[in-house]
């Protein structure tokens, strides 16, 4: 959305407040800041439930397309290089050299702070089994020899079946496989033929805030305006609620 499309939906929240809840029209007026947080709370509780239900939406139909289009706007790509990469305790970047013998070549790089779903990563290497690259060429040369492979995800219980073993020491993996951790770190495995380079995600991040005083818009989508207004009201709807339930309880506890 636009500056003025943002705006548009706070003035649409604050007109729906004020019909729902008639007394509040000659109250003091909802100030921008209040407004915005109903609308951000609710951005992020619609964002979540997108990604948690993606697998039950039918393909073709007219809310697919209108899931397409806010993921669309929720997707981002980051380049992690190696240098870019912190061990498990986030104490000192890993090497190549930090990979133990017999459990497999591995670089843990931390996510990037939006992320929230993984879509896809790949590697940049400079020497795989099939391919090496001219280490006595210049530097421009040594760059445009940079392999990209694809990345396959793993999950953890699957990691043994890809490692190397004291009987399989010499084990090739044709895709080095990506394993998601739960500290917000994706560690990916290499067979000994393999330098990594570093690995480029592809990832739905987390919904920005948006913010009239900062300038910032909303970014989902404009078909996403009326979702987005009708949800935010009902979450304040329902605290209004709540607190004056709250007050009842408190002034017949004190009679």
């Amino acid at each position: 959305m636009t500056i003025e499309e943002t705006r548009r939906l706070e003035i649409e929240f604050e007109r729906r407040v004020q019909t729902m809840i008639p007394e509040k029209e000659y109250a003091e007026k909802l100030d921008t800041e209040t407004i915005e947080s109903y609308l951000n709370q609710y951005q992020d509780k619609y964002v979540h439930e997108i990604y948690r239900n993606l697998d039950k939406i039918q393909p073709g139909s007219n809310l697919s397309a209108h899931v397409e289009s806010v993921l669309q706007s929720l997707m981002d790509k980051k380049y992690l290089k190696i240098s870019d990469t912190s061990s498990k305790d986030n104490t000192r970047p890993v090497t190549i050299e930090d990979v133990v013998v017999g459990t497999g070549r591995s670089v843990t790089y931390t996510l990037p702070d939006d992320f929230y779903m993984y879509i896809r990563s790949v590697s940049k290497v400079s020497k795989t089994f099939s391919f090496k690259a001219d280490v006595n060429a210049g530097a421009d040369k040594i760059q445009q020899s940079i392999r990209v492979v694809p990345n396959q995800l793993t999950s953890q219980s699957d990691v043994w079946k890809l490692i190397e073993t004291t009987h399989d020491s010499l084990r090739i993996l044709r895709y080095p496989a990506a394993v998601l951790d739960k500290d917000n770190t994706i560690t990916v495995i290499y067979d000994q033929y393999t330098e990594p380079k570093g690995i480029e995600i592809t990832y739905y991040k987390q919904p920005d805030k948006f913010s009239l005083f900062t300038g910032s818009p909303c970014k989902l989508p404009i078909d996403s305006f009326e979702e987005l207004v009708s949800g935010a009201v009902d979450l304040y709807v329902q605290y209004v609620a709540g607190a004056e339930a709250r007050k009842r309880q408190l002034d017949e506890a004190r009679r």
